[in-house]
């Protein structure tokens, strides 16, 4: 048996190979563009990053920063700045607000004037946020010890209900997060991460409400992207569920509990740029792994130019959560 597996595995080898073929490109090698980067966020100093864009054949990994551009902002038509550049970033002074136009003015050396604008989008309007429920889902050995269990793990299911408020009659367009807190006092330390989560939908009722429509997809994401389309103007509850996880030790070899557990939810508005933008790029992201996909086209903003210029209102709620 083995004299016939060789030769077929020789065989198969030397198939393969002769399958391999370096296809030479053909097509038009572009012109780098002028690339933006950069959210106005209220209460925060404006900040721009240019780079060159890179041809997807280029073999360097990184993107080239623009270190010699002239860059001027104009608030609400009136108040001019010009940005300074530091440590490979353009920094102003001013700090946007909630309402604030700004257009965005480029210039570099042998490029077109690069453009955009945006408005910083009002803050969203919550309500409450509220545990609607919790049910333990299992409970299992964590830790052994001389073929003893010393500590176990509960995995619970919580549901939440954030109640907000949609203006009416306009387009809106929000991003929702949750960060998880752990605080020990006696440590001096705090544990953070953002927790990923399922979006259900949205109710018109804290309890039993009817479905008003999904807003998302269904799947774990860290941020959920969603529109008003299914409740413009609307009194309504954004429902969510996250995984909790508490572990219990035998007496005598109990770790250091915290002194407070939270979770602080986000809800940012964003103008319609950002949203397009964060869309498509996680959309794009989706795709990577499937060859047969056809690539998704990024939103850009830009003009003579290509990236974002985004505007981002935070928004955020804290749950402390008893143990």
């Amino acid at each position: 048996m083995k004299n016939i597996i060789f030769p077929l595995l020789a065989l198969a080898m030397l198939v393969l190979a002769s399958c391999e073929k370096e296809i030479e490109f053909n097509g038009e090698i572009t012109k780098p563009l002028v690339t933006v980067n950069s959210y106005l966020i209220p209460d925060s100093t404006v900040r721009v990053i240019v780079s060159k864009s890179r041809f997807f054949l280029d073999s360097k990994n990184y993107f080239e920063r623009i270190e010699n551009a002239t860059m001027n902002i104009v608030v609400n038509d009136g108040y001019t700045e010009t940005l300074k550049l530091s440590a490979g970033t353009y920094v102003g002074n001013y700090k946007p607000q909630p309402g604030d136009s700004v257009a965005l003015l480029i210039k570099v050396p042998g490029e077109d004037e690069v453009r955009s604008s945006a408005v910083v989008p009002m803050p969203s309007n919550i309500i409450s946020i509220d545990t609607l429920s919790r049910k333990e889902i299992e409970r299992y050995p964590a830790e052994m010890y001389n073929d003893s269990v010393i500590s176990w793990m509960t995995h619970y299911e919580l549901e939440m209900g954030l109640r907000i408020k949609d203006p009416a009659q306009q387009k809106n367009f929000y991003r929702l997060s949750i960060l998880f807190n752990e605080e020990y006092t006696n440590f001096d330390f705090s544990n953070r991460y953002y927790l990923y989560f399922n979006l259900q939908g949205v109710t018109n009722e804290t309890s039993g409400g009817s479905l008003l429509g999904l807003i998302g997809e269904e799947n774990q994401k860290a941020f959920h992207l969603f529109s008003d389309d299914v409740f413009d103007g609307k009194d309504v509850i954004i429902r969510f569920k996250v995984n909790e996880y508490k572990m219990e030790r035998k007496p005598g070899s109990e770790d250091p509990t915290p002194s407070q557990i939270s979770y602080i939810i986000n809800l940012q508005s964003l103008n319609r740029a950002t949203y397009l933008y964060l869309k498509s790029k996680d959309a794009s992201g989706d795709v990577v792994s499937d060859f047969f996909t056809e690539p998704v086209q990024i939103y850009t903003n830009i003009s003579n130019g290509i990236g974002i210029f985004g505007a981002i209102t935070n928004n955020t709620k804290i749950l402390y959560m008893n143990r």
